[in-house]
């Protein structure tokens, strides 16, 4: 944002920037007016690496250009004059460059550099071409801003070239082809978005610094948190969430003090969320308060619940391992866990073990060593367990699980019998701390922990670390800083450790003072045969499909990399199933409050009454607080894990849910329930397994059966008999897809399209012209009630079309199908 002429000048940034922080629009004006000046930023290494990431990405995705297309990009340099720089871009447009870069654009009060102007075919006043936009963007999913940003260079361009680009692109680290977005799909939102910038600007409004995720990478940031700390805002109580701070100010509640001063029991009853989680955060904000006026660190312990806090502490072993991993979510396509370390006692010494990986071989490799290293000390120690705090490490081994098909075995052992022990969900269910947030760092003042390696010093070494490895310069840099960061994993892990002894010192503690504070014993699971005999088949056929496939993916050739994926298809449904399951038991260890705030549960369950339903089974009503809810029909079970009902209507309106009771719980009323699905999905598995066979024994490209799912797995197109070709005339697009339809070699014809594109009438109309040449069609989806929809529209054309067509459905737990003509099955 720039004042020129007593004109303002606004910019993509300013756009997105505006969409994260309303005041942040504010600032920048108050700083473009003379009215305020801009703080004084302390060089950010962190800064500066993103930055030399996101020129990094960009120069890569150029370099893939070239390699594609053989063309050279032509460039609008950055240190040119704003006027200069656009004319330069007007130029080479008018000119008809295949690849611009950097491209200066302008219209009306706006201004912005687009990464990337591709060359495409559609007319424009320009001539026979014109041009798409491509951004170039670190993080792996697209936001919003990003989206925003595009819609604007977009306008800009239309302005050039007299015609709106049909899409926009954004280049990931997961791809270097862009994934593509159709631009009017986001036009209304990016105007209003623009049209409330653009106003605040013209009109200034009043804005307070609330803390947004820009926080971090903003200039204001160490301003912003002055005012909150000044003004004693709520945002300073450790986990209040932003909904919350709403509610409160509705009811003259707006610092921490007063928060702490509000009288129990409520007075209030919350517009949303569960009455305890208000209850919850006045006593945090009372603690926090309390600490500050004694200046020093206070801390109460809860009531004691079974299976919480202290309960979930196994009874110590010689053999405890404190578990920390340092990562790096831009190294490489998929990120990288770069060092794993653990800390350990060795009689009455301690050691340190750290794993180092700077490439996906190394990761694999250091995965699989940490692997053997516990598995080592189990055999040494069978009550060990390994201690993290919060629930990156256990995640991030089941990433490195499923990315390398590893290991499985003896990680599903440590999960069903529960090795890992997250004492941050410990310390959270156990005491009230006088913090600003529970983050291991703030706790170590209570058990009186000192670092070895500085934490800002430790900070700078980390971004420069992770940085050389995402740029290949570690030589120059890995003697420096790879002590420097293992002291800090180490540091990491001995706190871990210290924790956990404060912990279990407070534990005994409660115990001394009378309480029973029971130890958490895991219920043993043993593997059953099945399973066993499963995984030992399953693990022949990797290892006959991958043996000789290198383990970096840009090394692989296509048949190579198809036999890659088909081998980790092998155990997809098992991974999805785990990932279920993983789920339910997250679910089971929350309190039924915090089903509140979770969009696959319902909490604060009050039951009103039963109500008349299908069959003998009593069906009941509850209502609930106001929630986000993203649950529909299907199961739902209790807080404790068991199956309560399933759902038959949920009122969002009215706050009420109608659960259809299972017999063993016509008499049990939940105070909170949680969705859980569960399909079998044996065959689809065993499906999976005979291709493997087949591959392992023929090849993946020989001729044979299989052929359509070889293709897939070789991402070679539709193989089509006779004369016809993939090529569509545009006013034919029924007679051209019923054509390949009726030639495909042992092959498929996808089609896709954005809803209300005409997926479905296209469907039917292939139905209709296959059952007319005697074929009989069959049809899978994800749900009932979308293969229910596609036979609809069957029976639709049919009639149309004066065909005679019958239909049947395998119906789902209800029973009910969507059309009288719909055959149950």
């Amino acid at each position: 944002m720039q004042k020129t002429d007593s004109h303002i000048t606004l910019s993509a940034s300013d756009l997105s920037n505006h969409l994260g922080c309303r005041h942040l629009t504010q600032l920048n004006r108050q700083v473009a007016d003379g009215q305020l000046s801009a703080p004084f930023q302390r060089r950010d290494l962190r800064l500066d690496a993103l930055r030399a990431r996101g020129f990094d990405h960009e120069l890569a995705y150029l370099e893939h250009l070239k390699a594609k297309t053989g063309v050279d990009a032509q460039a609008v340099a950055n240190d040119l004059p704003p006027d200069t720089a656009i004319a330069r871009t007007k130029a080479l447009i008018a000119a008809g460059a295949e690849v611009i870069v950097q491209a200066a654009l302008t219209f009306r009060l706006w201004r912005g550099r687009a990464d990337v102007l591709l060359k495409t075919a559609t007319p424009s006043k320009l001539g026979n071409w014109s041009y798409d936009i491509v951004d170039t963007k670190l993080a792996r999913e697209t936001q919003g801003g990003t989206i925003l940003q595009l819609c604007l260079y977009a306008e800009m361009l239309a302005e050039l070239q007299g015609v709106l680009p049909e899409r926009i692109g954004v280049v990931t680290p997961l791809s270097m082809e862009p994934q593509w977005y159709r631009t009017r799909d986001y036009l209304a939102y990016f105007r209003r978005v623009k049209s409330s910038l653009t106003a605040s600007i013209d009109v200034p409004v009043v804005t307070y610094p609330e803390p947004t995720t820009l926080c971090d990478v903003c200039k204001w940031q160490v301003e912003c948190r002055g005012v909150r700390r000044r003004d004693d805002h709520l945002s300073l109580v450790a986990g209040i969430l932003t909904s919350q701070r709403r509610e409160l100010s509705e009811h003259a509640v707006d610092t921490v003090r007063t928060l702490a001063e509000v009288p129990l029991p409520l007075t209030f009853r919350p517009s949303r969320g569960a009455t305890e989680s208000y209850v919850r955060i006045r006593e945090q904000a009372r603690v926090q308060v309390a600490g500050r006026d004694a200046n020093g660190h206070i801390c109460e312990l809860l009531e004691i619940q079974p299976d919480r806090g202290f309960g979930r502490l196994p009874e110590p072993s010689d053999g405890d391992l404190y578990f920390d991993i340092e990562g790096d979510r831009y190294a490489g396509v998929n990120g990288l866990e770069y060092l794993l370390g653990v800390a350990y006692r060795d009689g009455d010494a301690w050691r340190y073990q750290p794993w180092w990986a700077f490439g996906a071989t190394e990761e694999k490799h250091a995965f699989e060593a940490f692997v053997a290293f516990v598995e080592t000390r189990r055999a040494l120690h069978p009550a060990m367990h390994i201690y993290h705090f919060d629930h990156y490490e256990p995640s991030a081994i089941k990433r490195l699980m499923g990315r390398y098909a590893t290991c499985e075995a003896q990680v599903d052992d440590w999960l069903r019998n529960h090795l890992f022990v997250d004492l941050h969900q410990v310390l959270r269910e156990s005491l009230r701390a006088s913090v600003e947030r529970y983050g291991l760092k703030d706790m170590e003042a209570f058990y009186h922990f000192t670092r070895d390696v500085p934490l800002r010093e430790a900070g700078d070494a980390r971004v420069q670390l992770e940085h050389a490895i995402e740029t290949g310069q570690l030589e120059t840099l890995q003697r420096e800083l790879t002590p420097v960061v293992a002291g800090y994993n180490r540091d990491d892990c001995m706190s871990t450790a210290a924790l956990h002894d404060w912990l279990e010192g407070l534990r005994r503690q409660q115990i001394d003072d009378g309480a029973d504070v029971p130890r958490f014993l895991p219920e043993v699971v043993a593997v059953t045969e099945a399973l066993n005999a499963r995984r030992e088949r399953i693990a022949r056929l990797v290892d006959g499909l991958t043996s000789d496939v290198p383990i970096d993916e840009t090394m692989r050739t296509v048949a190579e990399h198809g036999r890659w994926l088909l081998a980790h298809c092998l155990d997809y449904y098992r991974r999805e199933d785990k990932v279920l399951h993983w789920e339910r038991f997250r679910f089971i260890a929350l309190d039924a409050s915090d089903y509140v705030f979770e969009n696959k549960a319902l909490g604060g369950l009050e039951f009103i009454a039963r109500v008349a339903g299908k069959g003998r089974l009593p069906t009941h009503r509850y209502r609930f607080p106001p929630q986000d809810c993203g649950i529909r029909n299907g199961d739902l079970l209790s807080q404790d894990g068991e199956k309560i009902g399933t759902l038959v209507n949920l009122d969002l309106q009215k706050c009420e849910v109608d659960i259809k009771k299972t017999a063993k719980t016509s008499d049990v009323h939940p105070h909170g329930v949680f969705e859980f699905n569960f399909v079998d999905s044996k065959e689809m598995e065993n499906s999976l397994i005979r291709l493997a066979e087949w591959v392992i024994d023929h090849g993946i490209d020989a001729p044979g059966p299989h052929r359509a799912a070889r293709d897939l797995l070789l991402r070679l197109p539709p193989r089509i008999g006779g004369s016809v070709s993939l090529t569509v005339r545009a006013s034919s697009l029924i007679d051209d897809a019923q054509a390949i339809c009726r030639n495909l070699d042992h092959s498929i014809l996808p089609v896709q399209g954005p809803p209300g594109s005409g997926k479905t009438y296209l469907g039917a109309q292939l139905i209709i012209d296959l059952v007319r040449r005697g074929k009989r069609v069959g049809v899978t989806a994800n749900s009932h009630k979308v293969i229910q929809h596609l036979l609809k529209g069957v029976l639709t054309a049919a009639d149309q079309l004066d065909v005679a067509v019958r239909c049947a459905a395998k119906t789902g737990k209800d029973g009910a199908l969507d059309d009288d003509r719909i055959f149950g099955a």
